[in-house]
């Protein structure tokens, strides 16, 4: 029955679709979760029929050919949170708990908690009582984590990365588009700032040190100047920044994003 109705023009493939990809975000795999081993992704999932169909297809020992499109990795060196936890040895509650808090956080990949330069997590990813929902493409399904979940959480990540905080190996460049929704970017062209807001653009120009009248290099503060009413630059580059009072701290830049033609976020 699935393979007869699977991605046809009908009702029935249609829900087909949309419970196969609701259950890609659910458990974090960036490809069919249909061909992930049960245990222990099993254990992430909701349970229905989708989800008793692949734990048959896994007892059994099928395979199961068919067409279904892979998420590409963004970056260099990315890799899914999920396969990081689970060869972290992560299982049973600590597990669900990781999940819990990826999915609430709006992300599957490293590259959607790593900073602009790839270097260190960025700090504003992954926190608790923040509504993400905004920062993706994708349409995530809705989780509340508890507070030891989020305990574990951050549990993981000081595990995954070095003692000076920084990631094991550095994200490269962008090599397909990102879900991530980047609110932050900066252009070397203008030394401006460019945040995307609620539907507003706005402009952010360097501070002059207070003391000496010059622009400060090596701390580099930026305030807000109005909304953007002109052509963008041109040389935009997602950012990582530090929120102040009243300005805003760069804290790093990336490189270019890749220019490929997004996925239709209407599929997920």
């Amino acid at each position: 029955m699935f393979l007869q109705h699977w991605d046809m023009p009908n009702p029935i493939g249609r829900l087909l679709r949309a419970s196969l990809e609701t259950l890609q975000l659910e458990i974090g795999c960036s490809g069919n979760p249909l061909i992930e081993p049960f245990d222990p992704m099993g254990q992430l999932a909701t349970r229905c029929w989708m989800t008793s169909f692949w734990e048959g297809i896994c007892a059994f020992g099928l395979q199961l050919q068919m067409d279904y499109p892979e998420l590409q990795m963004p970056r260099e060196n990315d890799r899914c949170i999920m396969t990081l936890a689970i060869h972290m040895q992560y299982r049973g509650d600590d597990l669900r708990s990781v999940n819990r808090c990826r999915i609430s956080s709006c992300c599957i990949f490293l590259s959607d908690m790593a900073s602009a330069n790839g270097r260190v997590l960025d700090q504003t990813r992954g926190l608790q009582n923040v509504d993400y929902k905004s920062s993706s493409t994708y349409n995530f399904p809705i989780e509340r984590p508890s507070q030891r979940d989020w305990d574990v959480w951050r549990g993981f990540w000081t595990s995954y990365c070095l003692p000076d905080g920084s990631l094991p190996c550095s994200l490269g460049k962008w090599k397909h588009t990102t879900h991530r929704q980047w609110e932050w970017f900066y252009s070397d062209g203008t030394d401006s700032l460019i945040q995307r807001s609620d539907g507003v653009i706005w402009q952010y120009r360097q501070c002059p040190d207070s003391a000496s009248g010059r622009s400060t290099r090596s701390t580099r503060h930026y305030a807000r100047v109005g909304q953007a009413k002109h052509d963008l630059p041109v040389d935009l580059r997602p950012t990582s920044v530090c929120c102040h009072s009243d300005t805003v701290t760069l804290e790093s830049h990336g490189p270019d994003m890749a220019v490929e033609e997004p996925q239709d976020p209407d599929d997920f």
